[in-house]
Parts: structure tokens; C-alpha cells; sequence
């Protein structure tokens, strides 16, 4: 299985719990404020709540198994993380200079072999 294919399957499962479990969660014979005394409204606010802490285990769990990051700071704005295209970037610059090196070093081996034979 593939990463874009992980992440996929991974946030269908997200969305899909986001809909399932508040439909488990109990309702109060007086619902709260924030529902305005609609039983439809607190199950979509408490999805929303589901699907966003769902959402926020994903990306955690994907870039610190995959990537091997951990979050640099959480806040109430969110967690910050490093940028992973500056990350892919030097990664791949650093891997082409040990290509690029290693291709002269086989060059060099090369000619020896040609002059000496």
C-alpha cells in the first residue's frame, strides 16, 4: 500500500467516524446552549468536534511515523510543523551530491582500470 493510498483510506475513516459516533453519544434531556435547543445541531457540532480531533490524530500520526517529525510547538491556533517541501528539498540536494560523488569515484576507478589493463 502507498502513502497517497494510506492517507486516503485514512481520512475516509476519519470522515466516516465523524459521522458514525456522535450518533452513539448520549443527548441530554437539556441540551446545552450552544445547541439552541435543536437535538440536529448538537450532533452535527459534536461531528465537527469529532472530525477535527480525528483529523488532527491523522496528521500527527503521518508525519511522525512516516516523516519521523514531532510537532515544533501546539497551541490553541494549532500545531506547527516544519515545512516538509523544505525539508524533501535539502533531503534530495543532499542525496544528489552523494550521487554526484560517488559517480566520480566510479569514474576515476574506471580510468584506472582502463590505464592499468
Amino acid at each position: 500500500m502507498n502513502e497517497r493510498h494510506a492517507v486516503r483510506m485514512g481520512a475516509v475513516a476519519v470522515t466516516a467516524a465523524a459521522l458514525v459516533l456522535p450518533a452513539f453519544m448520549a443527548v441530554p434531556r437539556k441540551l446545552p446552549a450552544t445547541a439552541m435547543g435543536s437535538g440536529l445541531l448538537l450532533y452535527l457540532e459534536r461531528g465537527l468536534a469529532v472530525f477535527a480531533i480525528l483529523l488532527f490524530l491523522l496528521v500527527f500520526l503521518y508525519r511522525s511515523l512516516v516523516h519521523g517529525e514531532l510537532p515544533k510547538a501546539i497551541s490553541g491556533r494549532g500545531a506547527e510543523w516544519t515545512d516538509l517541501a523544505a525539508t524533501s528539498r535539502s533531503t534530495s540536494s543532499e542525496l544528489q551530491t552523494q550521487v554526484d560523488e560517488l559517480d566520480a569515484v566510479v569514474t576515476r576507478i574506471v580510468e584506472a582500470l582502463e590505464a592499468k589493463g
